[in-house]
């Protein structure tokens, strides 16, 4: 019989698996490192899913105004190993942050589909409940 903590567990895990599916069939993933950041806690009252916070972009996108940091587009260039065809990486990733500035990403504009988290949790909801409901008929049929 698996306690609250061990379904959440699970639970846990397999929403990360999926989001890293969905990276990976979306082509969102670049270096890795949004990947390597999620982590759970799994307590006896539930859980709670963790993440860099650029999460939010990878799952609506980013909209116009404001540039985003040139370092971050670098570092994104060269995850990707896009050289330019002239001119630097620097310039290349200031094109990049102002077209961002002025249009926002396509994933904001709909051009491109983002993650899916609150679908891929909601997925895995369904089989949670029956180990939490299993769970408990044990529990409390070992307590008659």
């Amino acid at each position: 019989m698996a306690t609250i903590k061990e379904s959440v567990s699970q639970f846990l895990k397999k929403v990360i698996s999926d989001i890293l599916l969905d990276q990976e069939s979306k082509n969102i993933r670049a270096s890795g490192k949004s990947a390597q950041s999620l982590r759970f806690e799994a307590t006896p009252d539930g859980g709670k899913l963790f993440g860099v916070d650029y999460f939010k972009y990878q799952e609506r996108g980013r909209g116009p105004g404001g540039f985003p940091p040139i370092q971050s587009i670098i570092d994104w260039v060269n995850s990707k190993g896009i050289t330019p065809e002239s001119g630097s990486i620097e310039g290349m990733a200031f094109a990049i942050s102002k077209k961002i500035a002025k249009n926002g990403t396509d994933i904001f504009q709909g051009k491109r589909e983002g993650l899916s988290i609150k679908e891929l949790v909601a997925k895995q909801r369904p089989e949670l409940r029956s180990e939490l409901i299993k769970g408990t008929k044990e529990e409390i049929l070992k307590k008659l």
